[in-house]
C-alpha cells in the first residue's frame, strides 16, 4: 500500500522519535533555585543541592542564609538569625549533639585552637558540623567501640575519650596550628594507651597551602615513620595537609615524655571523594601504610546500622550527607 504524506529521512525521523519520547521536564523546586551555580565539579554541586534539600525539607523550611565566601544567597547555607534562635539547626538531632558543641567550643577557643564558628553552625555542606554530628553523638552511646572497630581496623577495646577539634601544643611539635578534627584515645587488648588521629572531608578538598620547613623536613627523616625523600614528594599542594597530620602524629609518638604506645590517622570521606588518591599517595611514602588511611563514610553507615541503638542515627547521617536521589533528577538543569 502507498504510504500517504512526507517521508522524513532517516536521521530527521529518529531525532523526531527522540524528541516526542523525552519526557516532561518536572518544575524546578526551590531548594533548587536556592543553589547558585559555581565553577566547581559535578560531585561538589550535587552534595551542596542535597544539603539545600536536606534544609528545606527536614529543617522546617529553614530560608537560605548568605555564603560569605561570595555574600550570594546559598541553599547550603543557613540563615544567621536563625541559627541564633536556634544553635542546633545544623546539626543532627540526637542525644547530646547540640549540648556537645555548647561546652566544646569555648573549650577549643580558651585553648586558641582552630575552629571557625560561623562555618559550624551556618555552613550544612562542611566538613566541620560533619565531624560534630559523627563524634560528638559517639561517645554517649554504648556501641561506640565495637563500632570503631570495625570501620577503623585497629584494636580497640576500651575507650578512654574522643574530642572533636583537639590541637596538641604547637611548642611542643610542628611550631604550627596544624590540629585534628576528632581525637581518640583508647586502650588495646594489651591494656596499652594508644591514639587515632581523624581528618573529616566532605565537599571540601585538602588545603591547597604550601608549607614548608625545617622542622617538617627534620620530623620526616628523623621519626622513622615516612620513607627516605617523603618530604620532597609529600610538600606539595595535594598532600601537605595530610603530611602534615602525619608528622604530628608522629612527633607525638616520639617525644621523650610520649604516654602512647601506638598512634594512627584516618580520613574520614566520602566513597566518591577525589581526595582519595592523595591519601594513597601518603601512604606510599609511609615505611607502615596502615599508619595513615581512608574510611568512607558510606563505611561508617553500613557498620552503624548494623549494630543496634545506632540504626536511627547512621540512617540520618545516610539522609543528611550521602543519599543523593532527591537531587539526582535535576543535576542536568
Amino acid at each position: 500500500m502507498r504510504r500517504i504524506g512526507r517521508t522524513l529521512p532517516g536521521d530527521m525521523l529518529s531525532r523526531q522519535r527522540r524528541w516526542t519520547r523525552r519526557p516532561k521536564i518536572r518544575a524546578v523546586p526551590q531548594w533548587f533555585q536556592d543553589v547558585p551555580r559555581y565553577r566547581e565539579s559535578r560531585r561538589t554541586r550535587r552534595y551542596r543541592l542535597l544539603q539545600s534539600w536536606y534544609r528545606q525539607t527536614h529543617l522546617d523550611g529553614a530560608a537560605p542564609g548568605i555564603n560569605p565566601h561570595n555574600k550570594r544567597t546559598d541553599g547550603s547555607w543557613l540563615r544567621k538569625e536563625d541559627v541564633v534562635l536556634d544553635p542546633s539547626l545544623n546539626f543532627l538531632k540526637f542525644r547530646g549533639i547540640t549540648d556537645y558543641v555548647s561546652s566544646r567550643v569555648p573549650e577549643i577557643e580558651r585553648a586558641h585552637g582552630t575552629v571557625n564558628r560561623d562555618r559550624l553552625q551556618r555552613s550544612l555542606s562542611s566538613s566541620m558540623p560533619l565531624c560534630f554530628n559523627v563524634f560528638g553523638y559517639l561517645p554517649k552511646e554504648p556501641k561506640t567501640v565495637e563500632l570503631l572497630r570495625t570501620i577503623l581496623s585497629i584494636d580497640i577495646v576500651h575507650l578512654d575519650s574522643i574530642e572533636c577539634e583537639v590541637a596538641p601544643l604547637a611548642t611542643d611539635h610542628l611550631q604550627d596550628r596544624t590540629a585534628f578534627d576528632a581525637f581518640i584515645v583508647f586502650r588495646d587488648s594489651l591494656g596499652e594507651r594508644c591514639f587515632v588521629g581523624i581528618e573529616t572531608k566532605y565537599t571540601d578538598s585538602f588545603s591547597p597551602t604550601v608549607y614548608s620547613s625545617d622542622i617538617y623536613d627534620e620530623i620526616t627523616e628523623r621519626t622513622g615513620f615516612f620513607r627516605h625523600g617523603a618530604a620532597e614528594v609529600l610538600r606539595g599542594r595535594k598532600t601537605n595537609q595530610l603530611w602534615r597530620m602525619a608528622l604530628l602524629a608522629a612527633t607525638m609518638l616520639t617525644k621523650d615524655d610520649c604516654s602512647y604506645k601506638r598512634g594512627f590517622i584516618r580520613i574520614l570521606m566520602t566513597a566518591d571523594d577525589p581526595g582519595a588518591s592523595s591519601v594513597k599517595r601518603l601512604q606510599e611514602q609511609l615505611v607502615d601504610p596502615e599508619f595513615a588511611s581512608p574510611v568512607t563514610l558510606e563505611q561508617l553507615v553500613q557498620a552503624g546500622q548494623a549494630l543496634s541503638g545506632l540504626e536511627d542515627w547512621s540512617s540520618h547521617l545516610s539522609m543528611r550527607y550521602i543519599d543523593t536521589s532527591p537531587v539526582l533528577d535535576y543535576l542536568a538543569q
